[in-house]
């Protein structure tokens, strides 16, 4: 899974909860204001991307294994009313048997 699809994916979770909610005026005008922020790269939202990655076959005998979780928060801190800082780290965690001879 890429960054892209598992953003789409956060996106499509937590719209499918603000949907479940019952339905008000005021549900609908923060489902369509929430929609608007998630379509902007740089809104004031917290997000924690994870990404899982398989590789087999690896290393000079081709039995080696390696699993790798990517988790790549995405954190605005705002410096004033007019810019954000937006600090996209990743995290790699990696898990890995028989690579080396």
């Amino acid at each position: 899974m890429n960054i892209g699809s598992a953003r789409l994916l956060a996106r499509i979770a937590l719209i499918a909860l603000i949907v479940a909610r019952p339905h008000s005026a005021l549900a609908a005008d923060e489902a369509a204001e929430l929609a608007k922020q998630l379509s902007n790269p740089v809104a004031a939202l917290i997000s924690v991307p994870i990404q899982f990655n398989y590789d087999s076959n690896i290393g000079p005998a081709r039995d080696g294994e390696r699993t790798t979780i990517n988790i790549q928060p995405v954190i605005p801190i705002e410096i004033n009313a007019d810019w954000n800082l937006i600090s996209r780290t990743i995290l790699p965690v990696v898990f890995q048997n028989d690579i080396y001879p």
